[in-house]
């Protein structure tokens, strides 16, 4: 199977990955601000030749370390948390990689973008019996969800308050906000650095302010 997410946007590099330069004066940024956690995310993290060293890299800062992956290969790494993408974009199983990664000691869980409720419902109901925590992410820069889907919801989050579900902040905004035109405040909790290492408040909205002026 294609280890490449095709939806991902980030596949436009045309094979380009992260140098190792760019990674070290991260952690440096990151160690300034006294940043506790990095998420290793898309594209595809296991495909990065330097992933064991950047990996290294973070654990001789301190720092602990999570990935988000699609689960089609496997690396023999040790992660603080590992979340694998399962939806109707990521449609295979993600029990295998779940399986490897648990064993190898992180805390595992799903990402799942929420397109309908069914499916979601689906999802939950087999992976919560298996101490599987869910991050609901909301599909984005565009989405056809319907405002039925996401009443069912935040109807189902309301009667299931210790549910192991976690909302990414656009769908948290979504379900709970205060309007449209409401700026997300994703960058004061976490910042995303794309390949070249420049700084945004999240992979998505780019066109937002840079987290350094929102601190």
């Amino acid at each position: 199977m294609e280890p490449r997410c095709s939806i991902c946007r980030h596949n436009k590099r045309k094979g380009r990955n992260m140098e190792k330069g760019v990674f070290e004066g991260i952690i440096k940024k990151a160690k300034r601000h006294k940043c506790r956690f990095v998420s290793l995310g898309g594209g595809e993290p296991t495909l990065h030749p330097e992933l064991s060293y950047f990996i290294a890299l973070c654990r001789g800062q301190s720092l602990r370390v999570a990935m988000t992956t699609n689960g089609l290969k496997l690396v023999d790494t040790s992660f603080d948390r590992v979340h694998v993408s399962y939806d109707a974009y990521h449609d295979y199983s993600p029990n295998r990689a779940l399986r490897h990664y648990r064993k190898l000691g992180a805390q595992v869980g799903i990402n799942h973008i929420f397109t309908n409720f069914e499916l979601f419902r689906s999802v939950y109901e087999k992976y919560r019996r298996r101490r599987v925590d869910i991050l609901l992410i909301k599909e984005k820069p565009d989405t056809l969800t319907t405002q039925e889907e996401y009443d069912k919801l935040r109807d189902f989050l309301s009667s299931h308050p210790s549910s192991g579900i976690m909302l990414d902040p656009c769908l948290s905004l979504t379900l709970y906000g205060r309007g449209r035109g409401y700026l997300c405040h994703q960058g004061r909790y976490a910042t995303y650095f794309d390949i070249e290492g420049r700084e945004w408040i999240c992979s998505n909205q780019k066109y937002y302010e840079c987290p350094a002026k929102m601190w």
